[in-house]
């Protein structure tokens, strides 16, 4: 790694009236010795809320740690492709 980093996001969606949530992908909390990554999404009515973490705080990874570091970013990744489920209401969309 070049230097520490930290990725912060916080984003909230309306979701439109005719969806809703049906289902969120649980909690992330991921603490490695070189790093840290959460994410948790939430949704009340039809606002959806995602809050994504991740910090590296260390740059200078040992070589015998590899493996490691690789099933951290591997989380990450995984984390980040979960998929939030919506379902429709039955309500028709105002035009």
């Amino acid at each position: 790694m070049q230097y520490p980093f930290q990725e912060l996001d916080d984003i909230t969606l309306i979701v439109p009236d005719v969806y809703q949530v049906e289902s969120l992908p649980a909690l992330r909390n991921k603490s490695f010795p070189f790093g840290k990554y959460v994410i948790a999404r939430t949704a009340q009515g039809n606002t959806l809320n995602v809050d994504r973490r991740l910090v590296v705080d260390n740059f200078l990874i040992p070589l015998e740690s590899y493996s490691a570091l690789r099933v951290f970013f591997d989380s990450v990744r995984a984390g980040d492709e979960e998929q939030i489920v919506l379902k429709t209401t039955g309500a028709t969309a105002r035009k």
